[in-house]
């Protein structure tokens, strides 16, 4: 369950003599299981009925049952189209994957900026600073943004992918609503077996929140509506006149925000986990200052280069990556709007003189790495070989001993039956 391991820790270093606050928004029961083992004798305030799940009123949910990727961001941008321009709007997706791909085919249409679970915490504020100035109105995030985020004006909730349990569909669409103010909240289902079992669930909470339902969801679950309970799905997509959050001024003004909220380029993720060997020729960003940049060695990029022709033809940008951050020459790193800081080491065929030492001692330790691995694979063949001979040996040993059993049992077996027919011949 969602922060369990992370609570569990803390719990572990507090004095036991303390004052415990306890709040959830539902009451499964993990959640009970949790607050009965944290919480002695406590006293428990109920708003509302917590044994049920229930859906704030204030929010209109529509559900759209569609059957594969294209006709979902059809959908999606009609649901954009919809919407007044600017309307700050939070989209949850089930995986990190599906959350860095929709954000980079929203970035330039709309501004958006994406939180899930690879993103460190530096990159987490600035993207829920942008959201809630309004810089980059549409926020894109897994179920780490589902619960605890309060974001005042949040027009509209999309749940482009649907929860893995029906309870985070009632902290998602509660991210709007708040307050008192009215929200919105569209819901993609997939009309497939995986999301098929949630339909009959999704209809009890709508129904008690007053909620109209669209017939193709009450056919998934098998559900008869009565009359003038059926929604019609179209209503709720009819487009804005001056062209919503897709009209020109707004993707004019998403064509302006920088694709990320640190950089103007996605993080390496190799460079995150000490790991990126590209240097100057990575396309994606080093770190807060920049990176990337064009063909190496002479085009910046690197560490902190910044622009593609960051640092160009200058010492930093020829044998360090790029130093400039958008500019062009060895005095950009100089210039403070410029930014950028050192680069990446380029690759060894451009580097000076100096770093021939270095060169040398990278090849001596690769080839002692390289013969102690193959002393190791030349014990293991050995090892190997040796266990292979004796289990042979051993074989043929438990072979020869069931022959020779076999033997005796059929020796004993004959002197049985010659000592009965004696005895019965003497009778006779």
């Amino acid at each position: 369950m969602g922060f369990e391991p992370q609570i569990r820790k803390i719990v572990a270093v507090l004095p036991v003599q303390r004052q415990t606050l306890f709040y959830t928004a539902t009451w499964p029961r993990a959640v009970r299981a949790l607050a009965y083992e944290f919480l002695k004798s406590p006293v428990q305030v109920e708003v509302g009925d917590i044994n049920t799940l229930n859906a704030n009123k204030d929010i209109t949910q529509h559900v759209h049952i569609i059957n594969g990727m294209m006709q979902k961001n059809q959908i999606l941008m009609q649901i954009f189209s919809s919407m007044e321009a600017g309307s700050r709007t939070i989209i949850f997706t089930t995986t990190k994957k599906m959350a860095d791909q929709l954000g980079a085919h929203l970035m330039r249409q709309i501004g958006c900026g994406v939180i899930h679970g690879d993103k460190d915490q530096r990159e987490r504020e600035a993207v829920l600073a942008d959201f809630k100035s309004g810089r980059r109105p549409v926020m894109i995030a897994t179920d780490v943004a589902a619960r605890g985020i309060d974001v005042k004006d949040v027009k509209a909730v999309i749940n482009y992918d649907f929860p893995s349990n029906i309870e985070d569909y009632i902290h998602r669409i509660g991210r709007t609503g708040r307050a008192g103010a009215k929200g919105v909240a569209h819901t993609f289902m997939d009309s497939s077996q995986k999301d098929s079992k949630y339909a009959r669930p999704l209809i009890e909470i709508m129904q008690k929140a007053q909620q109209r339902i669209p017939p193709q969801l009450a056919a998934m679950a098998g559900t008869r509506l009565n009359p003038g309970e059926e929604a019609d799905t179209a209503a709720g997509l009819q487009p804005d006149r001056n062209g919503g959050m897709l009209s020109a001024q707004a993707m004019a003004m998403a064509s302006q925000i920088p694709q990320s909220a640190s950089s103007g380029r996605p993080e390496c993720g190799d460079f995150k986990r000490g790991k990126c060997t590209r240097g100057a020729s990575c396309k994606f960003s080093h770190g807060n200052d920049g990176g990337g940049g064009g063909p190496p060695p002479r085009y910046g990029g690197g560490y902190g280069g910044g622009g593609v022709f960051g640092g160009a033809n200058g010492f930093n940008g020829s044998y360090l990556g790029g130093s400039g951050g958008g500019c062009s020459g060895v005095y950009c790193a100089a210039v403070p709007s410029s930014g950028g800081g050192y680069g990446a080491p380029a690759p060894a065929a451009s580097r000076p003189s100096y770093y021939g030492d270095r060169d040398r001692r990278d090849r001596s330790r690769s080839r002692s790495r390289s013969r102690s691995r193959g002393r190791d694979r030349d014990r293991d063949r050995r090892r190997r070989d040796s266990d292979s001979e004796d289990y042979g040996r051993s074989r043929r040993d438990r072979r020869r001993d069931s022959s020779r059993s076999r033997d005796r049992s059929r020796d004993r077996d004959r002197r049985s039956d010659k000592k009965k027919r004696d005895s019965w011949d003497r009778s006779d």
